[in-house]
C-alpha cells in the first residue's frame, strides 16, 4: 500500500462490522498490516473484506470467509483484492 494509506477490515461478526472500519496497524519490521480480533460466535466461519483508503476490495464480489476450527486461534495471510 502507498505510504499514508489507511487499511482496515469490515465484516460480519462483532467486533467486526460492515458499517465501521476496524483499523489495521502497519508492522514496518515485518512489512505488512496486522489486526488481532477476538470473535465469540457459534458459527463455523465469518465473512470479511479489507478496506484501503475507504475502498472495499471485491466490491461486486463475494466476501472472504475465515473458517473456524477447534483451535483457539487462527491466522490469516491475505493480499488486498487478490484471492
Amino acid at each position: 500500500m502507498p505510504p499514508g494509506s489507511t487499511v482496515a477490515v469490515r465484516g460480519t461478526n462483532k467486533p467486526l462490522s460492515w458499517q465501521q472500519d476496524s483499523p489495521m496497524q502497519y508492522d514496518s519490521i515485518a512489512g505488512h498490516y496486522t489486526l488481532t480480533v477476538e470473535i465469540a460466535t457459534g458459527f463455523r466461519f465469518t465473512e470479511y473484506k479489507y478496506v484501503v483508503n475507504g475502498v472495499f476490495e471485491f466490491l461486486d464480489d463475494e466476501s472472504r470467509k475465515a473458517m473456524f476450527n477447534e483451535q483457539e486461534k487462527i491466522a490469516l495471510a491475505d493480499t488486498f483484492n487478490t484471492r
